[in-house]
């Protein structure tokens, strides 16, 4: 069953999302519901059993924290020079805003752009350089691609 939502569900989800999953919450919504509807279908629960327990149960994740992962993989990629050089200037460590000797710089953080409208703040740039900051660092230290994904993962599962 496991498999089949991988196949059939996830696919469709994860599709993309780095461009339709940063958008307002309203929006996402009715995608979360058939999630937790097919969760529940896989799992055997009850209709009305509490979907966040499941999630865990299963080490699945949500569209919220789906979109969080493709971003943050974005953000290491560019962080670790991995990206094409057209991309690679996407986003700025805070060393760009100033040069002192910051918590911000310790972590590894990203410059957060400044958006004047709401609008903007549902661009890449923008939700990947917030989501960023709020990893850990000894996520964001990752020597891989591969172990950042599973550490970030087991992350969100278990918060």
């Amino acid at each position: 069953m496991k498999k089949s939502y991988y196949n059939i569900i996830y696919s469709h989800i994860s599709y993309s999302t780095l461009i339709w999953g940063s958008n307002y919450k309203s929006k996402i919504r009715p995608i979360h519901i058939l999630q937790k509807c097919a969760l529940r279908i896989i799992s055997f629960s009850d209709s009305k059993a509490p979907s966040r327990p499941l999630f865990q149960k299963l080490k699945m994740l949500n569209i919220f924290e789906i979109v969080k992962l493709q971003l943050a993989e974005i953000a290491y990629k560019c962080v670790n020079k991995q990206l094409p050089f057209s991309s690679s200037s996407y986003f700025k460590d805070v060393n760009f805003s100033h040069e002192y000797n910051t918590r911000s710089k310790k972590n590894k953080n990203i410059f957060v752009p400044r958006k004047n409208l709401n609008y903007g703040q549902f661009g890449v740039d923008y939700k990947a350089a917030r989501n960023w900051n709020e990893i850990p660092l000894e996520i964001k230290n990752s020597s891989s691609i591969t172990s950042f994904r599973k550490k970030f993962k087991h992350f969100l599962i278990s918060s």
